[in-house]
């Protein structure tokens, strides 16, 4: 059964839960800008999920992954 998050049940604010996990895990917070949204057209369209694809697309355009990794593979199954 999924749970749902509720941000009541958190011992400290989520502000400073964001921060204190951006500190300890050295974590970057992407925004999206304009070349991720351009580069979404570029991707095939098995990435359905919106929040999937612009993920996608602001790891290649920064250079976190492969191009390759978001590529169909033989099966029609998603690599990745």
């Amino acid at each position: 059964m999924l749970k749902l998050f509720h941000a009541r049940s958190l011992a400290i604010p989520i502000g400073e839960l964001i921060n204190k996990n951006q500190l300890e895990n050295n974590i970057q917070i992407l925004p999206i800008e304009l070349p991720h949204i351009s580069y979404l057209e570029k991707l095939p369209q098995h990435h359905k999920d919106p929040f999937d694809r612009i993920m996608i697309a602001q790891a290649i355009i920064e250079s976190a992954f492969n191009k390759a990794t978001f590529t169909p593979s033989p099966s029609g199954r998603r690599l990745g």
